[in-house]
């Protein structure tokens, strides 16, 4: 099961948050060009910049949840033995669950508000922008999950990616 959501769900959801990555560092060196060399920035690449962050940013929590990068909640589970371990998942899979709860069920009408809405300088749809909340707080949810069932790659855990 580690597999298939390596390659469904991780593989895809790590390469966005790269591309967004590197997007978001080439729309901010053309805002410093055009700042201070050009002394006229382009008005659209402070805000380009912004939702690329929030996409990179959001994506990558799912990453580091999926490679057990976030060493404070995953510390106790390497070092404690089988039913404290158990309990340490579930403990941590219900505040990841807290955590995370709200961006679903709130998250449609959120985008659906965003529905009506358009960015100020790019004048984009800003559901566009904010449908990674859903999608975000899903990702999360079903990795924090597959670690609690036992889904998950035991290489990775107790920190860094493999």
């Amino acid at each position: 099961m580690s597999r298939i959501l390596k390659r469904f769900v991780n593989r895809p959801a790590e390469g966005l948050a790269m591309l967004m990555l590197a997007a978001m560092l080439m729309l901010v060196l053309l805002q410093v060009v055009g700042r201070y060399v050009f002394q006229n920035p382009p008005p659209w690449t402070e805000e380009a910049a912004r939702f690329c962050m929030i996409w990179c940013g959001l994506l990558g929590a799912g990453s580091a949840l999926f490679h057990r990068a976030d060493p404070k909640l995953t510390k106790g589970l390497t070092s404690a033995r089988a039913l404290p371990a158990l309990l340490l998942r579930a403990v941590r899979w219900l505040a990841i669950s807290a955590f995370v709860l709200p961006w679903l069920i709130y998250g449609p009408g959120f985008v659906f508000r965003h529905w009506f809405r358009a960015t100020e300088a790019m004048n984009w749809n800003s559901a566009v922008i904010v449908v990674i909340v859903p999608i975000a707080g899903l990702i999360l949810l079903v990795y924090a999950f597959a670690q609690l069932v036992g889904w998950e790659q035991r290489s990775g855990e107790g920190g860094g990616a493999k």
